[in-house]
């Protein structure tokens, strides 16, 4: 925020403005249409499917952290290479704890917070925990962000996005090249971070991951027999997969006994839905799209559009 504050003085900031569509040289926006030279995707994930292709070269996973008062009297960062293992980092008095990774749509079966709060006080002792939250990362085939022109069909186009958790480093060298390539100046690192790369080599086993996760996410629109809504009940703070009014819908009970029900078809490109206890969401195993579990969209490439179809009082244990 402090670097951000910085460099903003000298620029034209339009906040809250919903971008929908983009064609041409034209973005479509809820605030009227905006005409540049120049278009640039730095939203997370580039929204536009075609061309271009993200949802088919890229993933999110979603990680977890808890910060903690004084638990590691160290300064820094330190990140372990280890699988499962913590990684942690110092700010002001508190520590920073995380090691609990998985692809958007592939929940664990236990509380992902508790599971790092266990690891970490296994090996720095008990301590007092001050907050928790989860952040959503894309991830490239071959762990190499996408920096450049998004097409080949739309040279004006240019795109920032993949950054596999590390946006604070990537984000200033993507504003390198990239203003590098709005002026006409030969960047030498264009070539090593262009979206038209393929390495089969470096790609492949990430790839095979993508694909097979793809074909298990559209996969699930074919599903088993499920429980009508209305014949069971549900406990409080928990989740199921139901029949309701003749379609698949996803059920949310809350500490006040109402239940939301929410489409499982995720609007982006179809495919189902998947619970995660952890963050109470509503995930897409394909592309990474989360809805609240009353409906509302958190997190991208699905466009701005609510799942929710009912909130019910129902049968509660």
């Amino acid at each position: 925020m402090q670097f951000l504050s910085a460099i903003a003085p000298k620029l034209d900031i339009y906040e809250h403005t919903y971008a929908f569509g983009v064609s041409g040289n034209t973005v479509y926006t809820n605030g009227g249409v905006i005409r540049c030279r120049h278009i640039i995707f730095a939203c997370h994930y580039p929204f536009v499917n075609f061309p271009g292709l993200y949802f088919l070269k890229m993933s999110q996973k979603r990680s977890y952290a808890v910060a903690a008062k004084t638990a590691f009297q160290g300064q820094g960062m330190y990140f372990s290479a280890d699988k499962g293992a913590l990684s942690v980092r110092s700010y002001r008095d508190l520590t920073l704890f995380t090691d609990e990774t998985h692809r958007t749509g592939k929940a664990p079966a236990q509380n992902a917070f508790e599971t790092v709060k266990k690891t970490a006080q296994a090996q720095f002792g008990a301590f007092d925990e001050c907050c928790r939250w989860s952040a959503q990362d894309c991830m490239t085939p071959d762990n190499v962000p996408y920096i450049g022109r998004f097409s080949k069909h739309q040279k004006n186009w240019l795109v920032a996005t993949g950054f596999n958790k590390w946006g604070m480093s990537t984000s200033a060298v993507a504003a390198d090249i990239l203003a590098d390539i709005v002026c006409g100046v030969k960047n030498e690192y264009e070539k090593v971070f262009t979206p038209q790369r393929f390495n089969l080599p470096a790609a492949a086993a990430n790839m095979a991951v993508h694909f097979s996760a793809t074909v298990s996410g559209f996969a699930g629109r074919v599903y088993p027999a499920l429980p009508r809504f209305g014949s069971i009940k549900m406990e409080r703070g928990t989740a199921k997969e139901v029949i309701y009014k003749g379609q698949r819908a996803g059920a949310y009970c809350d500490s006040g006994g109402n239940v939301h029900i929410v489409s499982l078809k995720c609007p982006h490109l179809g495919s189902a839905l998947k619970w995660n206890g952890t963050t109470k969401t509503w995930d897409c195993p394909c592309h990474g799209s989360a809805f609240d579990y009353k409906g509302n969209l958190i997190s991208n490439p699905a466009e701005n559009v609510s799942i929710h179809i009912a909130t019910v009082t129902a049968k509660t244990k």
